[in-house]
C-alpha cells in the first residue's frame, strides 16, 4: 500500500503512514520509518509524473527518494529534470508543480510512503475442522452453503488463525456470490476483526487490500471491516474514494457507514482517527470529500473538535495542494480562549514553523487575546510579532484584528509608539480599537459610530456541494440495500428450515425426486412457515425444468408467502429471465412482478416481463410512473424502448425529466432528453427541470439542460 502526503510535510520531516493513514515522523538517520500506531514499516519514495492530465505519456521516472534533504532541515538538494525534455529543474518549495523554462510542461514532484510488505503467519497448526469448512463454502448447493456459513459464523468455534490465515478464500466467494452467502461469511470475517489477537485483524486487512477497491465487491466485507481496530480506517477510507471515482456511490458509501462503526467502536483512539481522516482532505473527492469536510466541523461521527493548531498545521501542508477547499478548511477555525501562558507563548512559536501565506494569515485571524494574568511581557511579544505584518498587503487585516484583540486586557508600548508614528494611516480597525481604549488619542481623528452588519458567510466551492449531494443520495442506497440484503438472508434461513422433500428437490432442479416424491402422495402445493411453495423454491432459485414439471403436475401459480410474494415475483427479484418466461401469468402478476424487478435492479427480469406485456406506464399512489422513479439508466432504457411516456406529469405536475433533475441525476437526464423529454415543462407550481436542478445547486446539470433549450 502507498499513501500520497503533501510536499510541505516533506520540508518539516514528517509524512502519512500507508498502513493506517496517521501523520507520522520520518527517521532521521535511516531510510525506513515505522508508525507508532498501526506498526507498520515503509520508506519514502518519490515520483516524477506530468503536471497535465491529458498527456498521454507514463510517468517519467520512480525512484527511492532518501536523500539529504531529509536530515538538512527539510533544506532540497536533490537534482530534478523535466519529463518532457530533460531540461535541469529547480526543486519546488511548498508547491508540487515545477514548470520547465524550456519546453513550458509542467512536472509534478509527488511523494509517498510506501509499505513494506508482510507475510500472515504460518506456522501454527492448522485446525482441520475449519479448514474442511471453509473448501466446503467454495461449492455445491447455495441453500446448504448459506446454512453452513450462518450456523458455523453465529458462534466463535471456527475464529481461528485457520481461518485467518484463509479469510482471501471467503472474500473471493464473497465477491462473485450471491449476497446472502457473503452477509452469513461477513458474520465470520466481523468476528476475526475484533477478536483480541491482533493477528487475524492484520490477516484480515491484509487480505481485503485486494478486495475492497472492486466496484462489483460485496457489502458484506466492508462492514466487517467497520468491526474491527482503528488501522482499518485507512482502508475504509481508501475504498470509499476509489470506489466514487469508479462510479460506485453506493458502495463507496457503505464504506462510509462502516468507517462511522469503526469509529464508534474505537471512540477512545478518536484523536489519531481524527489525523487519520484530516490527511485524506487533500486527496479524496466525491462522497468521501463531503464525509470528511463534515468530521473536519465536528459533525458525526466523529464529534471531533481539531486544536487549532492541527488545523494550521494541516492548512500550510494542504494549501498547495488543494487551495481551493481552503474556505471549507477553515470553516473548523475558531478563535478559542487559551488557558494559559504556556499554551499562548507556544501558539506564538507556531507563527515562524508556517511557511504558506494562507496558513499565517489563518494563524493571525484565531489569534485569542492572551489569558487573564498573562504577564506585559507576553503581550508585548504578541504585538512584536503583529506589527510588522501591517506593511504585508496579504497579512495586514489579520494582524490587524489579532492586535486589536490584544487591547482586550491592556496596550502595550509598542501600539502607543505604532499609533504615534503612523496616526489615521493605520487600520480602520486598528484605528477604531485603540480609540475605544484611549478615545482622546490627539494621534488619532475621530471615527464615525460603526453600523453592525451580520458576517456574510463565505461561499461554499461547488465541488463540496456537489459531494455533499452525492453522500447524501449514496448513503440512502447504501442503507437501503444493506437493510434489504439483511433481510434477505435472514428471510432466507427461515425458508430453509421449513423445507419438504419436494421443495428440498425443486430447489436443486431434481426433477425425477420431485416426480418419486409426488408418486407418494406429497401435496404439490404445500407450503412452508414461511408461505413458500415447491413451484416458488424451483422458481427463486431459476430451475426451469423443475418449474415445468410442476406446473405440468398441476402446481398453483397463485399462492403467495408471508410477504404477499408469488412465484412470479420471487423469479423477478432473483433475475431468472428464463423462469419468468415459463410461468404463466395474468395481466396485475406482470405488473407486481415488473415493479418488483425494478426496485430490485433486475435488468433481464424487467426486459422479459415487458416482453411478455408488463406496462411501463403503471401508476402508483402520486401519480408517478417507473420512469420517474428509476434511477438506472439500463432499466430506464428499457422503459422508454417499451413506449414509456416520457412526458407524463404525475400529482404534482412533475415529469420524469424533473424529477431526475431535483435530484441531479446526470445520466438520467441525458437518457431522457436523448429520448425526447420536453425540457419546456413547468410543473404546477411554474418550476421546470431548469428551475429545479439550480434550486437543489446542481449547476452542470442546469447547464446542460440550458443547453438543452430548458427555460
Amino acid at each position: 500500500m502507498e499513501a500520497v502526503f503533501p510536499q510541505a510535510m516533506f520540508l518539516t520531516r514528517r509524512a502519512v503512514c500507508p498502513g493506517c493513514g496517521v501523520p507520522m515522523e520520518l527517521a532521521l538517520a535511516q531510510p525506513m520509518s515505522t508508525c507508532d500506531y498501526c506498526g507498520r514499516t515503509s520508506v519514502v519514495e518519490r515520483r516524477l509524473r506530468t503536471g497535465e492530465p491529458e498527456a498521454p505519456r507514463p510517468r517519467r521516472t520512480v525512484k527511492l527518494d532518501w536523500l539529504p534533504s531529509h536530515l538538512e532541515g527539510g533544506r532540497l538538494t536533490e537534482e530534478l529534470s523535466c519529463w518532457g525534455c530533460g531540461h535541469p529543474l529547480e526543486p519546488p518549495t511548498l508547491a508540487s508543480l515545477v514548470r520547465c523554462p524550456m519546453c513550458g510542461s509542467e512536472t509534478r514532484v509527488e511523494r509517498r510512503m510506501r509499505l513494506i510488505p508482510v507475510e500472515v503467519e504460518t506456522s501454527a497448526d492448522e485446525d482441520a475442522g475449519t479448514a474442511s469448512l471453509v473448501e466446503s463454502l467454495a461449492g455445491g448447493s447455495l441453500a446448504d452453503r448459506i446454512l453452513r456459513a450462518a450456523e458455523a459464523f453465529d458462534g466463535w468455534h471456527h475464529v481461528n488463525l485457520t481461518l485467518a490465515r484463509r479469510c482471501h478464500r471467503l472474500m473471493e466467494i464473497m465477491q462473485r456470490d450471491d449476497p446472502r452467502l457473503a452477509f452469513a461469511l461477513g458474520e465470520g470475517l466481523g468476528k476475526l476483526v475484533c477478536h483480541e489477537d491482533a493477528r487475524f485483524a492484520d490477516a484480515v486487512l491484509l487480505a481485503a487490500e485486494a478486495h475492497v477497491f472492486d466496484p462489483a465487491g460485496s457489502q458484506a466485507l466492508l462492514q466487517a471491516i467497520g468491526l474491527g481496530p482503528g488501522r482499518g480506517l485507512k482502508l475504509l477510507l481508501d475504498a470509499a474514494d476509489v470506489l466514487g471515482r469508479r462510479g460506485a456511490s453506493s458502495l463507496a458509501c457503505t464504506a462510509l457507514l462502516a468507517a462511522n462503526t469503526l469509529i464508534g467502536r474505537n471512540f477512545g483512539e478518536r484523536a489519531r482517527l481524527a489525523e487519520i481522516i484530516l490527511y485524506r482532505l487533500p486527496y479524496v473527492s466525491g462522497p468521501l470529500l463531503a464525509w470528511t469536510l463534515a468530521c473536519l466541523r465536528g459533525e458525526h461521527p466523529l464529534m471531533y473538535r481539531y486544536p487549532v493548531d492541527t488545523l494550521l498545521r494541516f492548512l500550510d501542508d494542504c494549501a498547495a495542494e488543494r487551495p481551493q477547499l481552503v474556505a471549507e478548511i477553515v470553516r473548523g477555525l475558531g478563535c478559542d480562549p487559551l488557558p494559559d501562558e504556556t499554551e499562548y507563548r507556544a501558539r506564538l512559536e507556531l507563527s515562524s514553523q508556517l511557511l504558506s501565506t494562507v496558513a499565517r494569515e489563518w494563524f493571525w485571524r484565531s489569534l485569542p487575546p492572551p489569558p487573564p494574568g498573562a504577564s506585559l511581557r507576553l503581550v508585548s511579544a504578541a504585538a512584536g510579532l503583529a506589527i510588522p505584518l501591517l506593511e504585508d498587503g496579504a497579512l495586514a487585516e489579520a494582524a490587524s484584528g489579532a492586535l486589536t484583540r490584544l487591547f482586550e486586557r491592556t496596550i502595550p508600548a509598542e501600539i502607543h509608539r505604532l499609533v504615534k508614528a503612523r496616526g489615521d494611516s493605520l487600520p480602520e480597525s486598528l484605528r477604531r480599537g485603540y480609540l475605544e481604549r484611549v478615545p482622546s488619542s490627539p494621534q488619532l481623528s475621530p471615527l464615525p459610530p460603526r453600523c453592525w452588519e451580520p458576517p456574510t458567510p463565505a461561499p461554499r466551492h461547488p465541488e463540496a456541494l456537489e459531494a455533499e449531494r452525492l453522500l447524501e443520495a449514496g448513503l440512502r442506497l447504501a442503507l437501503e440495500q444493506e437493510r434489504a440484503d439483511r433481510n434477505a438472508l435472514a428471510d432466507y434461513r427461515e425458508i430453509l428450515r421449513g423445507r419438504t422433500p419436494l421443495m428440498a428437490a425443486a430447489m436443486e432442479g431434481d426433477v425425477p425426486g420431485a416426480g418419486r416424491l409426488l408418486q407418494r402422495g406429497a401435496d404439490i402445493d404445500e407450503s412452508n412457515p414461511e408461505g413458500w411453495t415447491a413451484l416458488m423454491f424451483a422458481a427463486a432459485h431459476g430451475q426451469g425444468a423443475a418449474v415445468v414439471e410442476l406446473l405440468a403436475r398441476g402446481a398453483s401459480i397463485h399462492p403467495r408467502d408471508r410477504r404477499g410474494r408469488t412465484a412470479l415475483v420471487l423469479s423477478a427479484e432473483a433475475g431468472v429471465a428464463e423462469v419468468l418466461r415459463l410461468l404463466p401469468s395474468t395481466p396485475e402478476q406482470r405488473q407486481e412482478a415488473l415493479l418488483a424487478a425494478l426496485r430490485g435492479d433486475r435488468t433481464e427480469s424487467a426486459k422479459a416481463l415487458l416482453e411478455l406485456g408488463a406496462d411501463p406506464d403503471l401508476l402508483d399512489e402520486e401519480g408517478r410512473t417507473p420512469l420517474m422513479t428509476c434511477r438506472q439508466p439500463a432499466l430506464l432504457q428499457l422503459l422508454v424502448l417499451a413506449g414509456a411516456q416520457l412526458d407524463h406529469q404525475d400529482r404534482r405536475g412533475r415529469t420524469a425529466l424533473m424529477h431526475a433533475a431535483a435530484s441531479g441525476e446526470a445520466a438520467v437526464v441525458d437518457l431522457l432528453l436523448q429520448s425526447g423529454a420536453d425540457p419546456h415543462f413547468a410543473d404546477f407550481s411554474g418550476e421546470t427541470p431548469l428551475s429545479l436542478a439550480r434550486r437543489a445547486g446542481h449547476e452542470d446539470l442546469a447547464r446542460r439542460l440550458e443547453e438543452a433549450g430548458g427555460p
